[in-house]
This record gives C-alpha cells, structure tokens and sequence, in this order.
C-alpha cells in the first residue's frame, strides 16, 4: 500500500493522521499503522531526487508506504514521528536541530532510520563522523561485504554508483559494504553502515541510492543536448558516453544491471533492518524471472507488408508492437489495424520530427508527435500507450518523455543499446547500458515522476547486424542474458527491436528472432507486446496492502491488486527473526505457496486466485524440532524423535528436559508446513514405541505430503 499522503488533495489530512497516531507498536505489541515504512520528501532540497525513493519502493514490489513532505511533517509543531511507522527513509538533506531530536528520539524508542548521506548533526545516531566528500568522477564504485548478511545474493566485486559521496569514520557502526578507490581496489571508506542506537537501527548510505538509480537509468544530465558517443543524431544514448572515451556505465560490467542490484540491495538491508516481515510483490509476470518483448519500428512499412512478422511471432506464442510511423497510419487500412489488435498485437507510433532533434527542438517535436498521435487516434480510435521515435530521435533530459506523456503514451523504449561499436567490443558489450531491465517510471530534474515508464531496449536487430553479429552469436547474447536473469536474479522484461523491413530482408534479423521466438517457447518465458507489459507493471504498482499489522506470530494486511488478473504474485519472507513461515491463508482459508530465494533472502510466493482479499501469515519456531540440525522439520527428525523417546533430551522440543510424547506432538504439527499436511495421529504411548512405523515406511509418507502442502524449494539465486 502506497497511501495518498503525498496527493496534493489530501495532503493535510493524511499527514495529521499519520503525525497523530498512536505511539508504541514496535516488536512484540500490534501495530495498526497506516503503513509500515515513511519516505520523507523535502521539495526544497538541492538534491531533486528524494521523491525517487518511492519509485524504488515500488519497483521492489514494497508497496506499504506513505509518503510525506517535510513540510507536512514540520506542521504539527514538533510532535514526534508516530513509531507505528517501523522505518522512516530520510534523503539527502540538511536537518534542524528540532528535526535530528524527533529522528533521534524516534530511534532510541524502537525505530529503523535509513539516511542518505546524512549530515553531521544525527552523526551519534547513525554511529559514523563525517570525514569529508569524495571527488565525484564518471566511474565510481562501491561493494558489498561479502561476509555478511547484507551482501547475500548481490553480485560481488564493484558495482557502480554516480552522485557525490562521503568519507565516514566509523564510530560504533559497522559496515555493510564500502567504496573502491578505482575498479578493483575496495577503499577503507564505508558505503552503507548500521548501527544499533537506543531500541532502534540507523543505516547510513554513503551516496544518495535515489539519485543514483536516476542517474544510473537516465545518464549524465550535464550531457544533454550534445553529441556524445560519435553516431549521427542525439538520441538517449549520448547523454552515457562522450567522444573522447568517457562513459557513464563501465563497458565491462554491462552484464550487471547496476542500478536494480542497488535496488535490491536496499531492499535487503531495510528488511533485515525492520526485522519483521514485510510483504513484497513479485518483478514479473507470475513466478517468471523474465519476458521478452517483440516490437517492431515500422518504418515506411504498412499494412500486409506487416503481417509477416506479426505471424511468425504469433505462431510461436508471442504478441508483437508495431510502431507506424507517418506513412504506415496513412496506408493501412482501419480493417487490417483492427485484425492485428483482435490477434493480441499492439499499434503505437514511430515518430518522425523531420530531423529536429535535441536542443531547441522541442516544440516542432512536439508537434510531429501530436501529428502522428492524431492521425492513429483519428483513423483507429486509440491512442499509442508505448512507442519509440525514429532514428531515436531525442530532446533534452527527458523532454522527449514528457512530450509522449502529454499524449497518452505510457511506456517509452528510445533507451536504445546501440552502442559504439569504436569505444566497445560488440560482441562483449551486451547487456544493461541503463543498469536495468525492468521499467520504472522517469523522473525530471525538479524531481517530480513523469508518469511514463522507461523501458530500455536491450536487442534491436542493428547492433547485431551491423556490428558484425552472426545470427548464432546474437541467440547466443540473448540467451546468455536469460539464463543470469534466471541464475543470477537479474529479472528483467527484455525488449527486442525486429524491424519489419529488416525481417524480411538478407540481413540475420529473421533468423536470429525465430530462433528466440523457439528458445522462449521451449522455456516458457512470456513473450508480450510492450502493451501487455505496461498493464502488468500499471497493475502491481496500483496493489495496495492495506492495513499492514503484526499480532505475536502473524502478519495479516489488505491484499487489493491493481486490476483483476492472475499472475500478480505476492511474497512474504520464510523467516520472521528465528521464527519460519508456517501457513498463509486468504479470506481464512488455507493457500499452497512455493519457497524461492531472491537475492539472498527466503521468501514464499503466492498468486492469489482474487483480487481482494484478506492475507494472514503465521509464522513460529520450526527449528525447536529440527532435531538433526539440517534447517528443516521432516522425517529424519521423527527419527531422532524416535530414537531419544524416554530416553534423553536429543529430541527436547519444549524444553521440560526429556522427550516424550509433547515432542511428537509439536513435530506432528510442523511437520513439514501445516498440520493438513499429515494425517493427525494421537501421540504414541511408551508402551507402543517398538510398534511405530519403521522409519523407511514415513519417508514416502513425507514425500507424497510435500508434493501438494510444503513449499518447493528452488535453486539459490
């Protein structure tokens, strides 16, 4: 749930509600808060990008959050923060002294405080002393430690941030991951620390994450405007890289989508932080760790010359967006554009500006996109809700963007990876120029979010063809790219770019996309229209989890999805500090879930089968009965059981110093996730003990039980 504090319209209500609730809800007591976590926003800062944290919440699928401007959070006088909130994300900015006292006092009582850079004043706080900012250069990275909990599941080595950062000295903190001196070299200078203070945690991230990830997605703004990677045009693409060698992303490290790992990174660190589970939803559709995306720039293409494609795409499962440009709205009939959208394929535009482009341009851009955004929407009765411009045409930071947005297109893929192939070896340099492979919204220099999504294009058939790929060799970067998605936990919505007129040509664009078109196929990876993806990211941003509260053992919230579909998927953490997830229910009746492990952390996954309902889930100490040590509660623990019976403590679940009878009960009921999951049996007399079942006859019993009650267990990612 993303509550409406940040809504203009109710921005003075929802902050006195928040301001005013009741304190005292931290671990151990019930919390009726009207989210679990608080991002505080300071429009006046000289860091525009705060607002960015709840994009990322977002895009992590942490969607119970309320957002509130500071100067709704300094209008009730100083009260202090509610501590039902159980963290508050503080941005880049500099506090009043009144201000560090509630963020202090909110700590010592129990909460978690996870700043940006923070100043000087909270320093006692967040247990670090502030040493100086660092030169601030093209190429900056940090790393995890990859020793500790935080670092779980993150790629190791260096990783890319952009922005300023600090130099702390640490001061009863510790540190989580630190900043490199260059590419290879870790420096002695924290990037994220944590520190226990009072009741509470404070986490300090050396450099601001928001405005890193916005950097990171939508390259050097000081580069707008101007030629930068040596092809003809200004296209997105050169706000990442210069003439003279320069880039924003590191050519070697494409592979890593650098701002989704920090993401998640964050993620990972404000849930150990909060220490009880907060609900998440899942990247993608179902429990598929990536989709490819089929669109298709018309170019001067129309009608029949279309269906080609649109067919073989089709006869492989897979849907398809053709963007028609000018021409192709002119010449294809109102018929055929209606037979394509009955068949599940998508038609936007491909906007021509008659070669204006960048500086300058913006109102003829303006009016070349209104022209072709007219004419679809004259002659077949809709608008282009996702679209890419010809020859990438581009304007400004992202004044392309808020141009389509004004006409309704939701989605933008001009984020091209066509690279320059004299500053990068081809056929290494694939992978994720803009650090990431799933959308999120962009946001403009005065921060506010634009309401169009950015989906990068990762696969257009020119940097294959024209960079010398073979057809083999252009499968082969695709299919490596799905496999870390699946390995890795580099989830991502691939988008391709098969040009009709390429397709049907000599080049190997036809070969190289039935030979995707069959790998997907065969996998099982979705194969959308960037129509199909907008609506699915559209519905999990809208979800809302209402009501998030903690009673004892449980964990029970409001599930109302963003729109009545079946494959938004819902994850909850396996363990609650030394406590496992045991069952979930929806409306009170009992669901099956499947375990995964995503970046690090455990989590159950679960697709509800409605769109509203009530989530409970139970979670209690599993281990008092993993009586062989191995992390699990299964056969080989009856068997300890069996073994110690009357005999000594090995099997001692309640801790009365024997095991008897109280123990099997206790095995019984967690065994191996709900008490359905065996039949119930009454505890065994001593006198019936050689009479049990031999081992080698449960073992079977457990197996048959697993298939339909206990969660699979996946691979590690």
């Amino acid at each position: 749930m993303m509550h409406t504090i940040h809504c203009q319209n109710r921005l003075i209500a929802c902050a006195a509600l928040s301001l005013f609730a009741a304190l005292g809800c931290f671990a151990g007591r019930s919390c009726a808060a009207a989210a679990p976590l608080l991002v505080l926003t300071d429009d006046a800062s000289a860091n525009p990008f705060g607002a960015y944290y709840s994009e990322i919440l977002r895009g992590e699928g942490l969607l119970e959050f309320d957002v509130l401007d500071r100067a709704a959070w300094n209008s009730d006088g100083g009260a202090l923060l509610p501590s039902d909130y159980r963290a508050v994300i503080l941005p880049e900015m500099s506090l009043t002294a009144p201000e560090e006292q509630r963020l202090r006092s909110y700590v010592q009582a129990g909460g978690v405080l996870l700043g940006a850079r923070p100043d000087s004043g909270p320093s006692d706080v967040f247990g670090i002393e502030w040493a100086g900012n660092r030169p601030e250069r093209t190429l900056q990275y940090y790393g995890v430690d990859p020793q500790g909990s935080a670092g779980r599941g993150i790629t190791p080595g260096a990783l890319q941030y952009h922005g300023v950062a600090a130099n702390y000295e640490l001061r009863g903190a510790s540190g989580l991951a630190y900043l490199y001196a260059n590419a290879t070299t870790p420096s002695a200078n924290p990037a994220i620390t944590t520190h226990r203070y009072g009741e509470g945690r404070a986490i300090a991230f050396t450099f601001d994450p928001a405005k890193s990830v916005v950097l990171t997605r939508q390259g050097n703004p000081n580069w707008q405007n101007t030629e930068g990677d040596g092809i003809p045009g200004y296209r997105p693409h050169d706000m990442f890289t210069r003439t003279d060698g320069r880039s924003y992303y590191d050519p070697a490290r494409l592979a890593i989508p650098q701002a989704d790992e920090l993401q998640r990174l964050l993620a990972n660190v404000l849930q150990e932080a909060v220490e009880a589970p907060l609900p998440r939803m899942w990247y993608l559709p179902g429990a598929h760790k990536a989709v490819m995306v089929n669109t298709g720039d018309g170019e001067d293409n129309y009608g029949s010359q279309l269906d080609g494609v649109l067919d073989d795409a089709a006869s492989y499962g897979g849907k398809f967006s053709v963007y028609l440009g000018d021409f192709g709205v002119a010449n294809t009939s109102v018929a055929q554009e209606a037979a394509w959208r009955a068949a599940g394929h998508e038609v936007g535009v491909h906007m021509f500006a008659d070669g204006a482009e960048g500086a300058g341009a913006e109102s003829y851009m303006d009016y070349a996109y209104d022209r072709v955004t007219g004419s679809l929407e004259a002659k077949y009765g809709h608008g282009a809700r996702t679209a890419r411009n010809h020859t990438i045409d581009w304007t400004g930071w992202v004044e392309m963007a808020r141009i389509e947005a004004a006409h309704g297109t939701l989605l933008d893929t001009n984020y091209y990876h066509y690279l320059n192939g004299g500053t990068v070896d081809p056929l290494s340099a694939n992978g994720y120029f803009t650090g990431s492979g799933l959308p999120q919204q962009l946001i403009d220099e005065d921060g506010a979010l634009l309401g169009i999504y950015q989906a990068a294009t990762q696969w257009p058939d020119e940097w294959f063809a024209d960079r010398g790929f073979s057809a083999q060799q252009a499968v082969d970067a695709m299919e490596g790219m799905f496999e870390a998605a699946e390995q890795r936990g580099y989830y991502s919505a691939f988008v391709n770019n098969i040009h009709p007129v390429r397709y049907e040509g000599s080049d190997i664009t036809s070969q190289w996309a039935h030979a995707i078109w069959q790998y997907c196929q065969d996998e099982g990876i979705p194969m959308w229209s960037a129509e199909m993806l907008l609506d699915f990211v559209q519905a999990r941003s809208a979800t809302q989890f209402n009501g998030v509260a903690y009673e004892g053992n449980s964990v029970a919230f409001d599930y109302v999805a963003g729109a009545d579909r079946p494959d938004l998927t819902v994850m909850l953490p396996l363990t609650w500090g030394e406590r496992r997830l045991l069952d979930i229910t929806l409306d009170g009746q009992p669901v099956e879930w499947t375990s995964e492990t995503i970046k690090g952390r455990q989590y159950a996954l679960l697709t509800p089968s409605t769109s509203i309902a009530r989530v409970v889930a139970d979670y209690a100490l599993p281990l008092a009965t993993d009586f062989d040590g191995d992390n699990d509660v299964d056969a080989d623990d009856l068997a300890v059981w069996q073994t110690a019976y009357a005999v000594d403590a090995a099997a001692d679940a309640n801790l009365d110093g024997q095991t008897d009878g109280a123990d099997f009960l206790q095995w019984q009921r967690q065994f191996p996730k709900t008490p359905a999951a065996i039949p119930a049996q009454p505890i065994p007399e001593p006198r019936l003990m050689k009479m049990l079942v031999p081992l080698a006859m449960v073992v079977p019993l457990a197996r048959s039980a697993r298939r339909y009650a206990r969660p699979a267990e996946a691979a590690p990612v």
